[in-house]
């Protein structure tokens, strides 16, 4: 649900806010501490090509369309935290994870939240005002639902013994390209706790060859045995059946 606040008359350009992701879930924190947590990030988007600074930001935290909180986020505060993470920048890499979700936005940044349980937070209102190159100021106001997730089913490591999870391109923004765009890597371990040895061969790798687990209870609707496993030299990737 968008709110739309009118630009004050003859000021600066006109923009909107947008939340990514979508959909925003808090889930309950670890360790029985009766806390919730969420994120988002409000994207500024221009309708041209504009200048624009975070002059401020309010939230309003609801439940049931009662306000159970409050914060505001000075300038300086906002000055700290402010980005450009959906636009492509000359600098921007080709091989850059923003190239697969772009948004003409001025800047971004995130919020993040952690509240009782009790508090049953279910909306969120975001409040942003901002200044262009001219000094002249405006604002815009977004309505977020914040929808409750709770895991239903318990995960295990989908292989038997040592393993661990990772994205292998984390140091240049994870997993890019429209094969993988959010591909997740897991890796078997030796008994040493080693991924593969120096050897530049399938066998090296310590996951290789290791029996595939379902990862939670559920029913096989499709499955396949055709696909050949890891055909390019030097690529440890497994494309096996599924």
């Amino acid at each position: 649900m968008r709110i739309r606040r009118p630009i004050f008359a003859g000021q600066c350009a006109d923009f909107h806010l947008q939340v990514v992701p979508a959909i925003v879930y808090k889930v309950d924190d670890p360790g029985n501490t009766r806390t919730s947590s969420f994120t988002f990030e409000i994207a500024v988007i221009c309708s041209t090509d504009c200048e624009l600074s975070p002059v401020s930001a309010n939230v309003e935290l609801s439940s049931g369309g009662v306000t159970v909180e409050r914060q505001q986020w000075t300038t300086a505060m906002l000055a700290k935290i402010k980005k450009v993470s959906h636009r492509i920048l000359p600098d921007t890499p080709a091989w850059s994870a923003v190239r697969l979700f772009t948004l003409p936005e001025a800047f971004d940044f995130r919020l993040s939240f952690r509240g009782p349980q009790a508090l049953a937070i279910d909306s969120a209102v975001v409040r942003v005002t901002v200044v262009d190159a001219q000094g002249r100021r405006a604002q815009q106001a977004l309505g977020i639902p914040i929808q409750y997730y709770q895991q239903r089913t318990a995960l295990i490591l989908p292989l038997r013994g040592r393993g661990v999870f990772g994205q292998d391109w984390i140091t240049n923004g994870g997993h890019g390209g429209y094969w993988n765009a959010f591909a997740i890597d897991v890796d078997g371990l030796d008994e040493n706790y080693g991924e593969n040895n120096d050897a530049n061969e399938n066998a090296s790798d310590a996951g290789w060859g290791r029996e595939i687990l379902a990862p939670a209870a559920g029913t096989v609707t499709y499955a396949r045995n055709d696909v050949p496993d890891n055909p390019s030299p030097g690529h440890h990737h497994v494309h096996g059946a599924t």
